[in-house]
């Protein structure tokens, strides 16, 4: 079908949407007075934990699959992001594990674009 989608629509739609988001967000820390910039230590060790993380997220992809390798990744996020003092165990846990089902359950059922199962079949 020539108005046909296709599987990789998506990704370029939300590549974009980073794209413009972080041009938007330089922008405003660019114009920001000098006087009220703040980078903190905790900022800059969230951002590397944040690209370590990712890392191991595209390693553990292929071979632990997708549900798995994503609820980790979901929880140690979480914890990386989220203040020690705002932070809620049950949510935390239900969001690391309920995200990645629904996603799955998207693309598997309703795409009908599988994603990698991994070593113990799902």
């Amino acid at each position: 079908m020539k108005n046909d989608v296709g599987s990789a629509f998506f990704p370029k739609v939300v590549a974009v949407a980073i794209i413009g988001v972080s041009a938007i967000r330089l922008v405003m820390a660019l114009r920001e007075p000098e006087g009220e910039k703040k980078a903190s230590d905790n900022d800059t060790m969230g951002g590397l934990l944040t690209i370590l993380l990712i890392g191991g997220y595209v390693l553990a992809f292929q071979p632990v699959g997708f549900i798995i390798s994503t609820i980790v990744y979901l929880f140690l996020q979480i914890l990386v992001l989220v203040p020690k003092e705002k932070r809620s165990w049950p949510l935390t846990i239900i969001i690391s594990v309920v995200a990645p089902l629904a996603i799955y359950g998207l693309f598997t059922y309703l795409i009908s674009s599988p994603l990698p199962k991994g070593l113990w079949g799902y």
